[in-house]
């Protein structure tokens, strides 16, 4: 459950691609306490990012605050 965001009202995680990370929307199943299983959106086998996440989540906020003229 470490890797699983709330971004702009989705449930996501992020992945790895070539031109860096992404969040990835996922739809859940089944979950308890420990985990979650995750029935679409990441392939059988797909690395994602499990620890850390929440410093991908603030650059992610960070770049869409910059991207509507706030930068401060």
């Amino acid at each position: 459950k470490s890797a699983l965001f709330t971004v702009e009202g989705k449930t996501v995680v992020f992945t790895q691609d070539k031109d860096g990370f992404e969040a990835v929307e996922v739809t859940l199943g089944r979950a308890d306490r420990e985990g979650a299983e995750v029935l679409s959106g990441l392939k059988a086998g797909q690395a994602y990012v499990a620890q850390g996440g929440f410093y991908l989540k603030s650059e992610l906020a960070k770049a869409a605050f910059a991207g509507d003229g706030h930068a401060h």
